[in-house]
C-alpha cells in the first residue's frame, strides 16, 4: 500500500464508516432475514472484519 494512501485517512475514514454501520444494524437480525429468503437458500452470509 503506497504510503500517501495511508496519510490520506482512508483507512480511518472506513473503520469510522463501519463502526457507525454496526452501531446501526442488528448484524445477528440481519443474517437471519437473508438466510430467510427461499431464494437463497444455501447461499450463506459470510461476515469478513476483525473485532
Amino acid at each position: 500500500m503506497p504510503s500517501n494512501f495511508i496519510r490520506s485517512g482512508v483507512p480511518d475514514a472506513h473503520t469510522t464508516t463501519r463502526q457507525r454501520l454496526t452501531s446501526l444494524l442488528d448484524l445477528p437480525e440481519l443474517y437471519r432475514t437473508i438466510d430467510a429468503i427461499p431464494a437463497i437458500v444455501g447461499a450463506g452470509v459470510v461476515h469478513i472484519g476483525s473485532g
